[in-house]
């Protein structure tokens, strides 16, 4: 089990990684929770903004599901790590979005372990064909 340590609003957090259930479990939430703010970048990049009106309908979309991503945030980390739930009035109120999301992109590393197994095979990307 890996752990990371997280600074939130002066206090430092210890936050395990999930058993596999858990964590595949918080994933589905966080893919969930973040694919109406996904749908939204994507509308207005594959958008042909011919007036006015289309792109303000685009930017009111892309603003609204901005502005809620910072809640989502919290309550994932909260859902996350019982040591942060514990703590989540004081850091809801005392820590800065920047935390936040410097924080949300540790336990992102613990729910998708995968960029541990990817760099310990790079390497064999390298040695190629074996000569006959």
């Amino acid at each position: 089990m890996k752990s990371i340590k997280i600074a939130l609003a002066g206090q430092t957090y210890t936050v395990n990684e999930l058993p596999r259930k858990k964590n595949a479990a918080w994933r589905e939430r966080f893919q969930a929770e973040f694919v109406e703010v996904a749908d939204a970048l994507v509308a207005m990049a594959d958008s042909d903004i011919a007036n006015a009106d289309s792109l303000a309908a685009i930017v009111r979309s892309v603003v609204a599901q901005v502005n809620g991503a910072v809640e989502k945030i919290v309550a994932l980390l909260l859902d996350y790590s019982s040591s942060m739930a514990a703590d989540g009035e004081r850091i809801e109120e005392e820590a800065y979005e920047s935390e936040l999301l410097d924080a949300f992109l540790e336990v992102l590393k613990l729910a998708y372990p995968f960029g541990s197994l990817v760099g310990a095979l790079a390497p064999l990307a390298n040695l190629g064909p074996a000569s006959a």
